[in-house]
């Protein structure tokens, strides 16, 4: 299911179940200064419109962000159990070493327990592979780095 309709307020958004829901409301439709919970599934964040509080995901479940795309620009990503961070777009012009923003925010115990699917990613070289980079400032990136390369980052 996509959303395109304006999303406000400041309640709780909970996701529930397998499938994708997409969140793409217009730029400028939208106030959801609220939470999010993903309990099953995939949150897919297509635009930079949605400024949640925080989001969490349950065990399992997973959220789907554009490289190059904070999510949520003022959030907190927490997550339950293991959970899966899905990238997308075109790595046409990715190098070795060439990082991209992921979440604003992020607990060390949260980073531990999520996975990165690269699999949806367009152009990447075969050779090459995404990780996770927990920033000193709690942030969380995506690293592009040779595949078969062990990185540690936590």
């Amino acid at each position: 299911m996509t959303w395109t309709s304006g999303i406000s307020g400041a309640a709780t958004l909970t996701k529930k179940g397998e499938g994708t829901l997409v969140m793409s409301p217009a730029a400028g439709t939208s106030a959801f200064t609220g939470s999010v919970v993903v309990n099953g599934g995939t949150l897919a964040i297509s635009n930079d419109v949605l400024t949640a509080t925080s989001i969490s995901l349950a065990k399992g479940a997973a959220i789907a962000v554009g490289a190059n795309r904070t999510v949520p620009a003022a959030g907190v990503v927490t997550a339950s159990g293991a959970a899966r961070v899905v990238v997308t777009g075109d790595m046409s012009g990715a190098k070795i070493g060439d990082t991209f923003p992921l979440f604003a925010s992020c607990t060390a115990e949260t980073f531990a327990r999520l996975r990165i699917d690269s699999s949806n990613l367009q152009s990447l070289p075969r050779k090459y592979g995404v990780f996770l980079k927990r920033n000193d400032d709690g942030s969380v990136s995506g690293i592009i780095s040779e595949r078969g390369l062990i990185i540690y980052m936590r």
